[in-house]
């Protein structure tokens, strides 16, 4: 590499440091409470390794994981569900004392019973499962708060406000994993007590909070890609066989330290692949992320030693595509003025699921006394097969797929002008071009047809002929069409 190389490498380094410094100080609160959710995270899912006593893989203790996995879900489907209906209560400041008040008092429960403090007899798992259930009924309450400020701040912004919170928060991991059982005592009771103070205060004004949480509310049937959910299920089920492999290893103080170091490893990954380098997502996603996922499940496959390197390779692999993934969340919100409630608790619904798939393949494989390479190889494959249908799927020439989250991203204001530039090439009528634009915008028939003072009939014999034009067959396609050619005319391409 030549000297002028060097020196403009070096540049691009400075500034895009400088960048995300600004970012970080921007929002301050909200990288403090991304920091802290995903400690609290880190620490949760660790729990019955060190809050009962139980250190073993059992079935029993895999059966509570499945079960704290689907009341985990339940509430983003409630969520999802009345999404609309819960905008005022996301809005009130008293949401995020009572999430974590559920976090709080589940933290106190579990903690009296590793301490001896109560004893509740043969009820005792009874009760302790409960107190979990309440921590990630709790968990699932305070996240929307959280990420729809980071949503918000639009997909660079989201990918640095997650890269730096998950730094601080893999560095507190190694501290507290280092000072022991103590000290994530301390943390699981310390983190519902801040938590909703630094949330609150990621909301610079009552206004600024209700405008977050009103945002797309107009848009009837908000869309999201179905490659994307897909991916959120496979993300999930990554974290679910983590869970389960990491109790294999004896020592799982250091496993959630080496952990800690990787997820270290991960951020510096995102930092140089999203800011230096500037990959799409289809790039980070499936040809960077799912392959280090895919690698650790290899490694599991020789157990012994490779466990413990399997497992840090997936941790990995999990946390980069974490990062990645909200900043395809943001971008959707932003570019489609989607609801950050839906965004939010659709995605993080089908993570759950794919959690639960996981969990309970793997508690299943091992109550037929299947072995865990076996295990591993088959959930090897799977992640290999997803990788290679999703990044040739048509996302990859068109929709977020071609994104970069490093780029400046303006909203809907470039849909007009890349759906003029469609009709030109695909000879659509002016019509047909009125109908498209507004259908690219996630607007409804009867809303088009409103618009334009037409039947909705006449609406849609001009998407029918529109989408025939186009080559596509569903409004999902279209708006993936649309927003690639935003994408590449915002670059000159």
């Amino acid at each position: 590499m030549s000297k002028s190389s060097d020196r403009a490498f070096g540049k691009r380094l400075s500034l895009e440091a400088k960048l995300v410094d600004a970012t970080v100080r921007q929002h301050p609160f909200i990288t403090i409470s991304v920091g802290l959710f995903f400690l609290w995270l880190g620490l949760l899912f660790q729990a019955p390794a060190f809050l009962d006593g139980q250190g073993d893989l059992s079935l029993s203790l895999i059966a509570s994981w499945a079960l704290f996995v689907s009341v985990y879900s339940l509430g983003y489907l409630a969520m999802l569900c009345s999404y609309r209906r819960l905008t005022r209560l996301f809005e009130s400041r008293l949401w995020s004392f009572a999430a974590c008040g559920l976090m709080e008092l589940g933290g106190v429960l579990n903690a009296a019973l590793a301490g001896g403090l109560l004893d509740f007899g043969s009820l005792r798992p009874v009760v302790s499962f409960a107190a979990t259930a309440i921590m990630c009924v709790g968990t699932s309450f305070i996240m929307p708060i959280g990420a729809s400020a980071q949503y918000y701040t639009g997909s660079r912004n989201a990918v640095a406000l997650s890269m730096v919170g998950m730094v601080g928060s893999s560095a507190l991991l190694i501290v507290i994993s280092i000072l022991g059982p103590c000290a994530k005592l301390v943390a699981i009771l310390a983190i519902p007590l801040v938590l909703p103070f630094t949330t609150n205060a990621s909301y610079p004004s009552k206004a600024s909070r209700k405008r977050v949480f009103e945002h797309g509310l107009d848009t009837k049937r908000p869309l999201v890609p179905y490659k994307l959910l897909l991916t959120a299920m496979i993300h999930g089920a990554s974290f679910g066989s983590l869970i389960l492999f990491v109790q294999l290893y004896p020592d799982s103080g250091s496993t959630l330290l080496f952990n800690a170091l990787w997820f270290l490893v991960g951020m510096l990954f995102v930092f140089v692949l999203v800011f230096l380098f500037r990959r799409d997502y289809n790039s980070l996603i499936y040809r960077c992320s799912l392959p280090y996922i895919a690698l650790g499940l290899l490694l599991v496959c020789l157990q012994g030693f490779g466990i413990m390197v399997g497992c840090s390779l997936i941790a990995l692999g999990y946390a980069f595509l974490h990062v990645v993934m909200c900043g395809v969340c943001a971008y959707l919100v932003r570019q489609f003025d989607i609801p950050t409630l839906w965004v939010l608790c659709l995605t993080t619904l089908f993570f759950a699921m794919g959690q639960v798939v996981g969990v309970v393949l793997i508690g299943v494989g091992i109550a037929k006394g299947v072995s865990l390479s076996v295990l591993a190889a088959t959930g090897l494959f799977g992640v290999l097969v997803a990788a290679l249908y999703l990044s040739t799927d048509v996302n990859v020439r068109y929709g977020w797929g071609i994104v970069r989250p490093s780029e400046s991203i303006e909203e809907n204001a470039a849909i007009p002008s890349a759906v003029r530039l469609l009709a030109t090439e695909r000879n659509l009528t002016t019509r047909e071009s009125e109908v498209i634009a507004l259908a690219a915008q996630g607007m409804a028939r009867k809303e088009i047809a409103s618009a334009l003072v037409l039947s909705e009939d006449t609406i849609k014999s001009h998407v029918r002929h529109a989408y025939a034009k186009l080559g596509i067959s569903s409004k999902q396609e279209l708006i993936e069409l649309v927003q690639g050619k935003a994408v590449r005319k915002r670059r000159g391409e």
